[in-house]
């Protein structure tokens, strides 16, 4: 019996980051991080930069992102300098950061977003910020009640009662919410 400890059972095709065109894609265009890539792909960071020195894939200088980060809670921020509601990142105070969904939304309406407005996610992907995929709503209040109608829907769904009643309320939710 062959030792494999330590060795990925998977062949060199099998896996991602050993494929120039789709580290390229999320390390250069989506610019990701060595470490989230790593984590992804559930190897060290090390692998990742390996691979991106073996298919002669120029590394990012230093900390520098690009001007974009993803958050630990997975939205995608990038350096919007000036934004009034930024988040800070730099010593100095003056570096603002904005999740890109908000200024997609911004875009589109031509204004900042009021305090209590919020974007929210149709397709849940939180680093999908097409315009065809955000939706404004007025409050965190309005944005949690739709969270609350999805999540019913989607336990009908998988769980529901197949009852005509129910039926009935769960295409009335769906039309309420594609409607929004």
């Amino acid at each position: 019996m062959a030792n494999n400890r330590g060795k990925n059972q998977f062949s060199i095709q099998d896996r991602p980051y050993t494929q120039k065109e789709w580290l390229e894609r999320k390390y250069l265009t989506e610019k990701n991080s060595i470490h989230l890539i790593a984590v992804q792909c559930g190897v060290s960071d090390s692998t990742i930069a390996q691979w991106l020195k073996k298919l002669s894939i120029k590394t990012r200088i230093g900390n520098w992102n690009g001007g974009q980060f993803i958050s630990n809670t997975g939205y995608r921020y990038i350096l919007a300098p000036g934004h009034p509601n930024g988040l800070v990142k730099s010593k100095n105070g003056k570096s603002r950061y904005v999740p890109e969904h908000v200024l997609v939304m911004e875009k589109k309406i031509g204004r900042f977003l009021h305090d209590k407005e919020t974007v929210h996610h149709l397709n849940g992907i939180k680093t999908d910020n097409r315009i065809e995929n955000l939706v404004l709503m007025r409050s965190q209040k309005e944005h949690q009640a739709l969270e609350q109608k999805i999540l019913l829907f989607a336990k009908q769904l998988i769980w529901g009662d197949k009852s005509p009643k129910m039926k009935e309320e769960l295409q009335r939710l769906f039309k309420e919410f594609s409607q929004e």
